[in-house]
């Protein structure tokens, strides 16, 4: 319904993948503690990335669809250009929306944000025992070998792990907030966090978002039986250039959080 309704305000814009992503943040937590309270901070995940699909799926389709557009390396940085910016709008939505929820019910924190504290508590634990560029680099290549797989399966299936991401981002930028708050104005500890845990964050996630891309326009070229066509070694070659994309985004991402981050942090 929320799709339909903005639809006719937003069918042209990019903005539109920000605004859907942080409404669909908001409403999947209200649902899910109201429905699913004691497992709300999984179930908040699962029900925005499911939100989400229609509009990642009409994305990759059409990238698939158009991939004989492609007659030059500089068109082809145009068009995915164009998906990367669409996605990172959508993964800044959920965040947004996610960040809106944890500030606005701080005491709801244990209910939809409980797994994700966890994992922050677990991140943490491994920074303090060392911030090897080898380790994070282990744990990015993981997380963007599962978007792959999960995208190459179910075709957006990498959706759920960048919703994850993003819940997991915004619920470490309440905390920073909140903590640093008294130090200083709340739109200035929000500026400092966000330029903390997204300096490095953006191009990391955005390394999974088109890696995510690659498989899902395989698995599109598949279903539309393409194997074995003039289109799909096309499909294969665009597939192969959004995945070293992805992997040297993802070692961006790591040498700037190692080398970088600390420095201005």
């Amino acid at each position: 319904m929320i799709e339909a309704l903005l639809r006719p305000v937003l069918s042209q814009s990019r903005f539109r993948f920000f605004v859907v992503g942080a409404l669909y943040a908001l409403v999947a937590g209200v649902v899910s503690f109201i429905v699913f309270k004691p497992f709300a901070s999984v179930a908040m995940v699962f029900f925005a990335a499911i939100a989400c699909i229609p509009y990642i799926q009409s994305l990759i389709e059409k990238e698939e669809e158009s991939v004989f557009k492609f007659m030059s390396e500089l068109s082809f940085i145009k068009e995915y250009s164009h998906v990367a910016s669409a996605l990172i709008s959508l993964f800044f939505g959920l965040t947004a929306g996610f960040l809106v929820i944890g500030l606005a019910f701080p005491s709801l924190h244990g209910s939809l944000f409980s797994v994700q504290e966890s994992t922050l508590v677990a991140i943490s634990g491994h920074a303090v025992e060392g911030g090897a560029v080898q380790q994070i680099l282990l744990a990015n290549a993981i997380v963007l070998l599962i978007c792959l797989v999960l995208s190459l399966i179910f075709t957006f299936g990498s959706i759920v792990i960048i919703t994850w991401n993003a819940s997991v981002i915004a619920f470490a930028l309440v905390k920073f907030i909140t903590i640093n708050a008294a130090e200083a104005s709340t739109l200035g500890a929000f500026t400092i966090g966000f330029a903390r845990f997204f300096l490095h964050g953006i191009p990391e996630v955005l390394g999974f978002l088109l890696v995510g891309v690659a498989g899902g326009i395989v698995s599109v070229a598949v279903t539309h039986h393409d194997v074995g066509t003039k289109k799909w070694g096309v499909v294969m070659k665009d597939a192969l250039q959004l995945f070293i994309i992805s992997a040297c985004l993802i070692l961006i991402g790591a040498l700037i959080e190692v080398f970088v981050t600390p420095i201005l942090y």
